[in-house]
């Protein structure tokens, strides 16, 4: 992204109230298109009741819109631009995405996530405790979980011919 579009950007992030800043934050930890539900999951319990008050904001403000729930029983969202997501995710220290990711995983999991997805996230946050704390136990679990997750998603693209994906997921 060239750099005047990004201070752009991340100067409309910044100025943001703390609450809406934290809900967009949140919302980038998943994608360009993100469930309600998700966001709720990751955001403190105390401020769970005033979400769909910020999600209204967010929208009146143009950083995201609704979108319709295909397969979700969930409200979903997506954000503007992917250049709106990717300035959001970027305001957000390593170590809180790296939190944020494996919460992420931890909740897709509960859902019965797919492998390629949860295994995905748990590597973001591999990734970014690393850059950021010495190896210790917590990151030894996660890199465990990340590989064992990746690993599936890769035998599963094997076995229905996708050898790309399974070179990609297994490599």
């Amino acid at each position: 992204m060239p750099p005047t579009i990004h201070a752009l950007l991340a100067a409309r992030v910044d100025r943001l109230p703390r609450a809406e800043r934290a809900v967009l934050e949140r919302a980038a930890i998943g994608g360009r298109r993100f469930e309600r539900a998700a966001v709720a999951a990751l955001i403190p319990a105390d401020e769970r009741p005033n979400l769909d008050l910020r999600l209204l904001a967010l929208v009146r403000k143009d950083f995201i819109h609704p979108r319709r729930a295909a397969l979700h029983t969930g409200d979903t969202f997506a954000f503007r631009h992917a250049l709106v997501r990717d300035a959001a995710y970027d305001a957000m220290a390593k170590e809180l995405r790296a939190e944020l990711h494996e919460r992420h995983a931890d909740w897709l999991e509960e859902l019965g996530g797919e492998d390629e997805i949860v295994g995905y996230h748990l590597e973001q946050a591999c990734r970014y405790r690393i850059e950021v704390a010495p190896m210790g136990q917590q990151r030894s679990d996660l890199a465990l979980r990340a590989t064992t997750r990746l690993g599936s998603a890769g035998r599963t693209a094997l076995k229905r011919g996708d050898i790309r994906a399974a070179v990609t997921l297994l490599c």
